[in-house]
């Protein structure tokens, strides 16, 4: 039986959206859990009636006290995925469902000790960065691959970690954080992206695929 989606899961893929988007809406949001915009659009209504976001002009913003809550879950997601990955060796595309039931039982106790048992890591396998106990979090300046121009390259920073069949398709083509790519080639009317590989192999990506890849821009 599926369980319910919680205020915690609400709450991440808002901050999600907002720092890796640009924007959450309340669209984005029924597309990420998969509910209709009407049913989206009462869980807002409900993170705004205890105080933890607001929806103006069509975006929804967290306030202090939703961002606060939001980064303390996606540190324990992200530090849940890190020991599945490093200790128990699950691969990286099942992590993230796993993670998702983990931060919801661990404590701050825990989440303190596990950082600890980790080494306090700054990443989570995907890349993303974690954020620390008081809720500090380092945002590199990145650009998704989808953005770059033909002959642009840099380093995979982050990977989309909602989509397994995504994942399984980076990891099948060597795509992973510290990785280098270079846009080669841009099929018209929007169509796919070839890329090479760390300078040798060559593979052709969906646009939607490239927008699940975030890099550090090589200067030019």
């Amino acid at each position: 039986m599926k369980m319910e989606n919680t205020t915690e899961e609400y709450l991440e893929a808002v901050f999600k959206q907002n720092h890796e988007d640009g924007k959450s809406t309340i669209a984005s949001i029924a597309s990420a859990f998969n509910i209709t915009y009407q049913s989206a659009r009462e869980k807002i209504q409900n993170l705004h009636k205890n105080g933890y976001a607001n929806h103006v002009k069509g975006r929804i913003e967290l306030t202090e006290a939703g961002e606060k809550r939001a980064k303390d879950v996606i540190r324990k997601h992200r530090l849940s995925e890190i020991f599945l990955t490093r200790t128990l060796g699950l691969p990286l595309d099942e992590v993230h469902e796993e993670a998702c039931l983990f931060e919801h039982v661990l404590s701050e106790k825990v989440a303190d000790a596990l950082e600890k048992f980790l080494e306090y890591p700054e990443n989570c396998p995907h890349g993303h960065p974690i954020p620390d106990r008081d809720g500090n979090l380092k945002e590199p300046d990145l650009t998704p691959l989808s953005d770059l121009s033909v002959g642009d390259s840099g380093k995979v920073a982050e990977l989309g970690e909602n989509s397994k069949s995504v994942l399984k398709e980076m990891m099948s083509l060597g795509i992973l954080p510290g990785s280098t790519v270079e846009l080669k080639q841009i099929a018209p009317f929007k169509g796919a992206f070839l890329i090479s590989v760390n300078g040798t192999s060559h593979y052709s990506i969906s646009r939607e695929t490239a927008k699940k890849i975030r890099v550090e821009k090589s200067e030019a």
